[in-house]
């Protein structure tokens, strides 16, 4: 599911009901030639309420979910311990809210904690209703 949070920059609030994955649009990082000098985050709160209501990946447009300048990581910590995966720097600047099949294929490294994806949106076809 793809949520629009454009113009927030704490990111706290969320539908009672989430898919297993949710994708964050922030329009905050649109062009990757020039680094954003800062970004939209999740609250502690944010990721406990993800947590439980059953999200088990969370998707973002920008660099990280955590500030760009933090030394600890926070918000990557508080994910990893609420077995929330993290997919960052999504381009989502043309997809509209809404429900999606993800597919999101990592490159099979070894030794490290993170891999670059091929993220792919589908249009639900299940979902059109």
């Amino acid at each position: 599911m793809v949520i629009d949070v454009r113009g927030q920059a704490t990111i706290e609030d969320f539908p009672e009901t989430l898919p297993a994955r949710v994708l964050l649009r922030t329009d905050a990082w649109l062009s990757s030639s020039q680094f954003p000098d800062s970004i939209p985050t999740l609250s502690a709160g944010a990721v406990q309420k993800l947590a439980t209501r059953g999200v088990t990946l969370i998707g973002v447009d920008v660099p990280s979910v955590d500030q760009l300048d933090s030394k600890d990581l926070p918000v990557h910590h508080a994910l990893y311990r609420s077995g929330i995966a993290i997919l960052e720097s999504l381009y989502l600047h043309d997809v509209a809210p809404g429900h999606y099949l993800l597919a999101a294929f990592p490159l099979r490294l070894h030794g490290g904690d993170a891999a670059p994806v091929r993220a792919v949106l589908m249009v639900d076809e299940l979902d059109r209703g």
